[in-house]
């Protein structure tokens, strides 16, 4: 795959890892079990960030991709860190 193509992937499992925390949180889906939806977030999650994983350590990547890869699994860390460490305390 070209990096383009994984960072937009990626950038797509991150929605939708958000998409499944907001409905979980507001109500509009009924999973049944209460894990059901963090587990099911957290694998978008940890696609998402192989997917950028994947360009950085890409060594025809150019510089830029490579770049932009590193900030947004930066932001994935962050928003990982956010969701799921503070929801365990």
């Amino acid at each position: 795959m070209s990096t383009k193509r994984l960072q937009i992937t990626s950038f797509i499992c991150i929605l939708l890892s958000v998409a499944i925390e907001l409905a979980d949180s507001q109500g509009w889906l009924d999973f049944g079990n209460p894990e059901l939806p963090w587990g099911i977030s957290l694998g978008f999650v940890l696609a998402g960030l192989s997917f950028n994983i994947k360009v950085i350590r890409d060594f025809g990547a150019p510089a830029k991709a490579r770049k932009s890869s590193q900030r947004f699994a930066l932001a994935i860390a962050v928003y990982a860190f956010a969701v799921f460490a503070l929801e365990v305390i």
